[in-house]
């Protein structure tokens, strides 16, 4: 199993009322019970003077065990729930230690990984090293991405989601069955 197939580890069955979580080979059946996570929307925010944010409430109603925060895709934040990161812990186990194309971006994804640690109002302190890392300054857009939530700058998700040809995306994603 793939370190990309772990991190989008739900996708929806051929019918409708199934979702899929990968490496478990179950479906489970929408209409009785969700069993998945499922981050959905955008929603902007922008940093105190001491650099905390608070989690959208839809979006944080969703975690039901502690969060983590790591270095993500095309110059985000991952915000992951931390089962699903030790699902990505338990597959980075089985990979070759001293393979270094293997360890090259487990080292940096688990060395930029922290767990997220709320005040008593919510709010937590976005790490110097994360807020670099994805060019925010002020205003952060939160982003529902299905398994996990993105944080983004503004501009860089403004310049990201901006050329956006949903045509081109919708034939995309018909490749993937959906």
């Amino acid at each position: 199993m793939s370190l990309r197939f772990v991190l989008s580890d739900i996708f929806f069955c051929k019918k409708w009322s199934k979702v899929v979580a990968s490496g478990q080979n179950m479906c489970y059946n929408v209409r009785k019970e969700r069993k998945y996570l499922m981050f959905l929307g955008e929603y902007r925010h922008s940093l105190d003077s001491k650099n905390r944010l608070r989690l959208p409430s839809r979006l944080k109603k969703e975690f039901s065990s502690e969060i983590v925060l790591t270095k993500g895709s095309d110059g985000c934040i991952f915000v992951l729930p931390k089962d699903h990161f030790d699902r990505v812990f338990a597959t980075a186990l089985s990979q070759p230690m001293f393979n270094s194309e293997v360890q090259r971006p487990l080292r940096l994804l688990f060395s930029s990984a922290v767990s997220l640690d709320e005040d008593n109002q919510g709010r937590f302190l976005l790490p110097a090293m994360l807020k670099s890392y994805a060019g925010i300054d002020k205003e952060v857009v939160f982003v529902g991405a299905g398994s996990r939530v993105e944080i983004w700058s503004v501009e860089k998700w403004n310049a990201y989601s901006s050329n956006c040809d949903f045509d081109s995306i919708s034939k995309d994603l018909s490749n993937y069955g959906i």
